[in-house]
């Protein structure tokens, strides 16, 4: 069992700060009243224009990241506008978090806040009481896209004891936003918690639209308006659970939810989800409530399970190596899942994983191959003495009932590429690698990891833990958190973004407008 100075190298980091923005007072009844005055305008509007016309709705659904960084690092999944086919059209773009969000011209996406931060704001009394002042050193751990230019970060911001104002001074978890793919940022509201520490914290942010959202791992807090207030969900068992990995999509969340004793020892899990707009989690038919590892020598041995969502269909990856698929309805009703007929090729060890039973030996990737069909990548962790690691890639194109190894990638003649963290994959076939040495391409077809190329900021130090595509041509990355106690994290503080598939990232500081 490793001692708390042996933590996973995340959950360390995110123990650091994080700044939270208290707007000036009134300004949650303000938002309220013009909001209740604009449903009413709509609802007008629509009703007029109803009179007119038929017309068919189609409702938008959320483009989520991850983040993930969690999520075998965050989620990935294929946006599909609700009551679409399976079958992605040219709008729709497979994120890097799984979570489907409404478009920017949505209902929903109108209540996003505005990013209002002034110019070279800096932390103080003054920046606590701005609307929209960013915090400076803020260092993202989390990224979450609700259209094609406006996500959220989270993370640690500021100094921690000076974070104070309606907040415990030493309690520095922020949120930020932006509107223009990363280029400008403003701050918002969140959860009133530290970053992940033990069984406490949360360390993963994740928007089902721009209404519904839950912070987690391994506490769960909510939104349900946007993010203007944040309530801590209480565990839908009293024993004391947590929340380890969070999706969501066709107006569901789907969580799993585990028995941890620490951030490096989970013991079960069960896949869990509820209604957007509510916070009523229950269990996934079709999947047993207790996931667990083996037995050895009648104890029972930590494990790990993650899962993701790829189109319509949810993969969850459990602890003996089982594969569960799940078909979720467009319009949000309960899904049924079951076992892949297969195992993967590859099975999740405790000894090799992230923070909170995050698998990092097994990174699963669900993408729709060009004609509709349901597919998943697969990266088999390899140790390689005494170089590193190296990685094994197999492909299934049957939702795991068989898999197939790509020839030759991470075996004979393919260099070491470094400790694999994350992994997403585009609608080619194309797969997009974080690890501790870099980002790398895999492209349809090849048989050799291509080093992706950065600008605007020196390469991260400890490489990346998150990648995600939101569409096959752009892309966020995260950098790696420091692998040694003491020493300080990537700095400038930001994220990385990709337009040309992954070939090339550029850094994106968290910066408000004009500063």
């Amino acid at each position: 069992m490793p001692a708390d100075n042996d933590l996973d190298p995340v959950d360390r980091w995110l123990n650091q700060q994080v700044w939270p923005m208290a707007p000036p007072d009134g300004t949650f009844e303000q938002i309220t009243k013009r909001a209740r005055r604009r449903r009413v305008r709509n609802a007008a509007i629509s009703v007029a224009s109803a009179a007119a016309v038929a017309v068919a709705v189609a409702i938008a659904v959320p483009l989520g990241l991850i983040g993930g960084l969690g999520s075998s690092g965050p989620g990935r999944v294929v946006i599909a506008a609700s009551g679409s086919s399976r079958t992605p059209s040219s709008s729709q773009s497979e994120m890097g978090t799984g979570t489907h969000v409404p478009s920017p011209s949505s209902t929903a996406a109108s209540a996003l806040p505005t990013a209002t931060g002034s110019a070279g704001t800096t932390i103080g009394p003054s920046c606590i009481t701005t609307p929209g002042c960013l915090p400076d050193k803020f260092i993202p751990a989390t990224v979450t896209w609700v259209g094609p230019t406006t996500g959220f970060v989270m993370g640690q911001a500021g100094t921690p004891g000076t974070c104070g104002a309606e907040q415990n001074s030493d309690i520095c978890t922020s949120i930020a936003i932006t509107h223009d793919s990363g280029q400008t940022w403003a701050g918002v509201n969140a959860p009133l918690t530290g970053a992940a520490s033990g069984l406490t914290g949360v360390s993963q942010l994740r928007f089902l639209n721009g209404v519904d959202g839950w912070a987690y791992g391994p506490d769960l807090y909510a939104t349900h308006d946007g993010g203007l207030h944040w309530t801590k969900v209480p565990d839908p068992f009293g024993d004391n659970r947590q929340v380890t990995a969070l999706e969501t999509v066709n107006q569901r969340a789907y969580a799993l939810w585990a028995s941890c004793t620490s951030a490096t020892e989970c013991f079960s899990f069960t896949l869990m989800s509820t209604p957007a707009g509510q916070d009523d989690w229950t269990p996934v038919s079709g999947v047993p409530q207790i996931l667990a590892a083996a037995s050895t020598g009648g104890a029972q041995t930590p494990g790990s399970a993650s899962f993701e969502i790829g189109g319509s269909n949810g993969y969850l990856i459990a602890p003996d190596g089982s594969l569960y698929v799940g078909s979720l309805p467009q319009d949000g009703s309960a899904s049924t899942w079951q076992r892949a007929s297969a195992t993967l090729p590859c099975n999740p060890s405790w000894l090799v994983e992230g923070a909170y039973g995050q698998s990092l030996q097994v990174l699963l990737a669900p993408y729709w191959a060009k004609g509709g069909t349901p597919s998943l990548a697969v990266v088999c962790e390899v140790n390689g003495p005494p170089k590193g690691y190296s990685t094994v890639v197999w492909i299934s194109t049957d939702n795991g009932s068989t898999w197939t190894e790509r020839t030759g990638v991470g075996t004979s003649g393919v260099s070491y590429i470094g400790k694999a963290k994350s992994l997403a994959a585009t609608s080619d076939g194309g797969l997009i690698l974080a690890t501790q040495a870099g980002i790398y391409r895999l492209p349809p077809g090849a048989s050799q990891w291509q080093k992706a190329a950065l600008s605007g900021a020196a390469a991260p130090p400890y490489g990346f833990s998150y990648v995600g595509m939101t569409t096959d041509t752009q892309g966020v990355a995260i950098a790696a958190p420091s692998v040694v106690g003491g020493q300080p994290n990537p700095d400038p503080y930001g994220i990385w973004m990709t337009g040309d598939g992954g070939k090339t990232w550029q850094f994106r500081a968290i910066k408000s407008k004009g500063s």
